[in-house]
This record gives C-alpha cells, sequence and structure tokens, in this order.
C-alpha cells in the first residue's frame, strides 16, 4: 500500500474513503465538517487510478475543492473517528490491511488530483538471531499493547485509545525478522511486551525503560535468543 513498509504500490481492489471539500469564502482552509461537497466516497484502485462507481464532480460554482483520502475504506467515517488494527497480522494481507493512511490535497481544480499518502501508525520489526538455530516454526506476538486509534483529520493528531490487548501477531518479514503495525503509544517501563515461540518454547521480552512509539514511525529492534 503506496508507500507502506511491504510495497510502494497498491493493489488492485483496494478502496479507499474519499471526502471533498469545497472551497469557499467561509471555509479557505478546507477544514472537513459534518456535511461536506462530498462524504466518504467509495474509490477503488484499478490498477493505474482511484475510481468509483459515484464519481465526485466539480460544482457548478466552479469552485475548487480539497480532497482528504483514508486507506482503508471504511463505511462510518468523518474528520475524527477510531480505527482498530488487526489482531491477527501473520494472516496474508492482514498486515497491510492495518496500514492506516491519509492524504490531502491543497485545493484544486484538477481532473486526477495526486494523492500523496502518510502512514499514521507505527511500525515495529523485530530482528532474532538464534544462538542456536530452532528446529520449530517461530512466531512473535505483542502483548499488552492497544489497537485501537483515534485519528482527528482537521489536526492531523493520532492517538491510542482503549484497552491494551494481547496475541497481537507480527507478520513475517523475512528469515527469523516479524513486523506489526500497531498505533502510536507508550509502553510503560516493566511491561511484558513481546513474545517469542519457537516450537514448545518461548521467551518474554520485557520493556527495561518506557518505550515511546510515534505515528508514522518505524522501530526496529534486533534481539539475540541464547
Amino acid at each position: 500500500k503506496a508507500p507502506s513498509a511491504s510495497t510502494t504500490n497498491f493493489d488492485v481492489g483496494d478502496v479507499i474513503s474519499v471526502f471533498a471539500v469545497e472551497k469557499t469564502a467561509t471555509n479557505t482552509s478546507g477544514t472537513l465538517l459534518s456535511t461536506n461537497y462530498a462524504n466518504n466516497i467509495k474509490y477503488s484502485y484499478s490498477g493505474t487510478l482511484f475510481e468509483s462507481t459515484t464519481p465526485i464532480t466539480y460544482p457548478d460554482t466552479k469552485n475548487s475543492l480539497f480532497f482528504y483520502a483514508i486507506y482503508p475504506y471504511q463505511s462510518s467515517i468523518g474528520s475524527t473517528f477510531t480505527y482498530k488494527v488487526r489482531k491477527d497480522q501473520n494472516v496474508t494481507n492482514r498486515y497491510t490491511q492495518s496500514d492506516l493512511m491519509t492524504a490531502v490535497t491543497d485545493a484544486t481544480t484538477e481532473l486526477t488530483p495526486v494523492l500523496k499518502f502518510n502512514h499514521r501508525l507505527s511500525n515495529i520489526v523485530i530482528n532474532l538471531t538464534f544462538e542456536q538455530a530452532p528446529t520449530s516454526e517461530v512466531k512473535v506476538s505483542f502483548e499488552n499493547v492497544k489497537r485501537s486509534v483515534t485519528a482527528n483529520l482537521n489536526t492531523n493528531v493520532y492517538e491510542s485509545t482503549g484497552v491494551a490487548d494481547s496475541a497481537v501477531w507480527a507478520a513475517s518479514n523475512g528469515t527469523n525478522s516479524f513486523k506489526a503495525i500497531l498505533p502510536p503509544q507508550t509502553i510503560v517501563d516493566g511491561t511484558k511486551v513481546i513474545r517469542i515461540t519457537a516450537g514448545n518454547k518461548q521467551y518474554q521480552l520485557e520493556a527495561t525503560a518506557d518505550i515511546i512509539w510515534k505515528s508514522g514511525i518505524q522501530y526496529e529492534y534486533n534481539t539475540t535468543i541464547t
């Protein structure tokens, strides 16, 4: 999902939510309101463009439009919303389906405005080195982490919310490397945050200081299993 950590392009069939805000004398900055020129129009990627069965057309006033886009598409969404990452990111496509991204344009009259997406959550990468090579499948899960985030498109603020969850399974990132998308949040010193499972053996990693994950940042950790 452009520009996600796993690929540089959207896939055919990916869908986004699109809003359009008319630039007027009372809304020159394009603030998203409860009612806008176009609200939550579903667009699907064809391989070259995002297309819709109900495409947004420009107003008869000839006024320009600000466009807001959110991936992935959500049936109920506004300028503020709550989003939850997948718990099973080790399942095909569930990692990229967790990758909340947004884009916004300046006021434009372009027929095909360019949407430049930005990651809004945190990408956590765990690289493992084993002193003795494991003979069984290795899996990594995140424990005591929040999966929900509150998003505000007008202020561009993304904050974790809700209670901490367990067993958020990380996706493969190559040999003995794993990755997961999680909301920006603080993991408090002493929290058991990562579980590594290799066959019938389990290893718990505990935060030795407060860990702060910020919006749009990738964090990489190297761990040796002795």
